[in-house]
Parts: C-alpha cells; structure tokens; sequence
C-alpha cells in the first residue's frame, strides 16, 4: 500500500497513540490513504481514516456517524492529528458517546455528545420526533 505524505504521517502518529489498531490497517478508498476499520467492544462499527478527495483530512466514523479533522483553510496538520487522537481516547474511555437520530429506521442526523449529558429531542421537517439512539464503546457505557 502506497500512502501520501499526509497519510503516512497521521498513520505514525495514530500507531503510535493505538499500537493495536496497526492489525486493522486497510487501503483507504482515495489514492494513498488508509482505513482503519473494526468492531467496538459494543459491536458497533468504528472507522479511522484519511481522505484526499476535496482535501487532506481524518475521518472519524463510528456506526452511522463521521466527523472530519483537519481539512479546512488553515489547518495546522499537527494539531488536526492530536485532535483526531483526543476525540479517539474520549470515544474509547466512553467520555464521548454518539447519539444517532432515525426517522423510520433511516439515519438522518448523528452528533457527538459526552456521557450522561441531556440529549434534546430532533423533531424531522414535518414535526415528527425521530428516534434516538445512544452509541458507546463499550456497552455498560
């Protein structure tokens, strides 16, 4: 597998934070990018990667939900990949949570929200509440 700079260099550094996910290692979808992709101890689907498509830029997803670090006018890749690494650690230590919100078992909106906080309702474009729910790493989280 050929990575680009930037891949290779967030790679590094995400070894270095989480030796145990080098087992996990996959081509990315976009030239010179990797994935990083397995199941939660909740069973839930968790993904690490870089993209170069519009940008070169981590992709954190977890179930249905991503997040992007890094990216944007600006970015200082250093500290888009210590980010990236500290949303890893607070997702893993359960800080962070992802609530998911459904209309009619389709997934329309998710967010990270931290552990034992409210979560408001979401109410769809005709006023119905969707369905929420609460993603963890592990399931006593």
């Amino acid at each position: 597998m050929r990575l680009g700079d930037y891949s290779k260099r967030f790679l590094a550094v995400l070894l270095d934070a989480f030796p145990e996910f080098k087992e996990h290692i996959a081509e990315g979808q976009d030239e010179g990018c990797f994935e990083v992709k397995f199941f939660a101890p909740s069973n839930v689907v968790f993904r690490v990667g870089t993209e170069s498509l519009i940008a070169d830029r981590i992709t954190i997803g977890f179930d249905l939900y991503h997040c992007h670090s890094g990216g944007w006018d600006g970015s200082i890749d250093e500290k888009d990949f210590e980010d990236a690494i500290q949303y890893i650690r607070r997702l893993m230590c359960g800080e962070y949570q992802i609530a998911i919100w459904l209309r009619n078992e389709t997934y329309i909106l998710g967010e990270t929200i931290e552990r034992d906080k409210p979560v408001e309702p979401r109410f769809g474009r005709n006023g119905e509440e969707l369905t929420l729910t609460i993603k963890a790493w592990n399931l006593s989280d």
